[in-house]
């Protein structure tokens, strides 16, 4: 239902049909540093936010036309994120990450910045949850590693299986 949902029957595009072959999407960038942003639901309140913007020129525009959805994030119908990506960029290019953010979080949609895996593993935050991990691997050695932040009562510890075990 999802994919068909999220798929024009006429473009073979969209997230669910080529998710797989193209590069990870790393956001949107800013003048310093990347941002993630979720779209608004309400159409009125993406035209507030592309006026907040300065983006005015693109409230008439085709591409501008379609749900917020489809032209903001990944996670709509086809690749029009793809062809708005370089318009948003020129625009966020002036602004700083947390500048942006607070300005599109404070019209009601969510957003984050996009952090390095330098910045991601410094993270107090992290450290507070215990999602940090070193671990031996049998051909890297010591290794850093992201793990699940829930644990689950009652179960034991599992012990790490070495990558060449694995099937």
């Amino acid at each position: 239902i999802t994919w068909a949902s999220m798929v024009d029957p006429d473009e073979w595009a969209g997230f669910y049909c080529e998710g797989y072959v193209k590069p990870p999407d790393h956001g949107y960038k800013t003048a310093d540093q990347p941002v993630v942003l979720a779209a608004p639901r309400d159409p009125d309140k993406f035209r507030e936010i592309m006026k907040a913007l300065g983006m005015e020129q693109y409230l008439e525009h085709p591409l501008f036309q379609n749900l917020p959805r489809d032209i903001l994030g990944w996670g709509g119908r086809g690749d029009l994120h793809v062809q708005a990506k370089p318009i948003w960029e020129e625009v966020f290019k002036t602004w700083k990450s947390e500048d942006l953010l607070s300005l599109y979080e404070s019209m009601g949609p969510h957003g984050a910045q996009v952090n390095t895996f330098k910045e991601l593993f410094a993270d107090p935050q992290m450290e507070a949850l215990g999602m940090v991990k070193e671990m031996d691997d049998p051909a890297l050695g010591k290794v850093t590693s992201v793990v699940a932040p829930w644990r689950m009562d009652g179960l034991p510890k599992p012990s790490p299986v070495p990558y060449k075990e694995r099937s």
